[in-house]
C-alpha cells in the first residue's frame, strides 16, 4: 500500500503530458501550441519517426528553422483566436446563469427593526 501512494510522482510527467498535448475544448488548441507556437512530438514519433518527422530530418535544417518561424508567426492569431472562443465561452455559462437568477430591488433601511444596528 505504501508503493501506490508513491507511484502518482512516477506517473505526473505522463499525466501533465497528456493534458498539455489534448485540445482543449474551451480554446480549441493544446496548451503547448499555445505556449511554444508548434505542436509537439510524441515520444512514439521520436522512436518510431511519422512522415512527419521524416519530412522535416529529409527538408534540412534551415528548411525546418524557416518553417519554425512561420508557425511562430502564426501563433499569435492561435491565441487570440482561443482567447476569442474562451471569452465566448465564458460569457455563454454567465448568459446561462443568469437566466435562472430573479432580479430582486432592496431599498435602504428596509429591513425590520430587530435587526437595527443602531438600537
Amino acid at each position: 500500500m505504501f508503493a501506490a501512494k508513491e507511484s502518482w510522482v512516477h506517473q505526473l510527467y505522463f499525466v501533465l503530458r497528456g493534458y498539455r498535448t489534448s485540445t482543449q475544448t474551451a480554446t480549441g488548441e493544446t496548451p503547448y501550441r499555445l505556449t511554444y507556437g508548434c505542436e509537439a512530438l510524441i515520444s512514439v514519433e521520436i522512436g518510431e519517426p511519422s512522415w512527419r518527422r521524416l519530412n522535416s530530418l529529409e527538408q534540412g535544417e534551415q528548411q525546418n528553422s524557416r518553417m519554425l518561424i512561420e508557425e511562430l508567426d502564426l501563433v499569435d492569431e492561435a491565441r487570440v483566436t482561443a482567447h476569442c472562443r474562451n471569452m465566448m465561452a465564458k460569457q455563454q455559462t454567465a448568459a446561462k446563469y443568469n437566466k435562472k437568477v430573479r432580479p430582486r430591488n432592496f431599498e435602504t433601511n428596509s429591513c425590520n427593526s430587530q435587526f437595527d444596528i443602531n438600537k
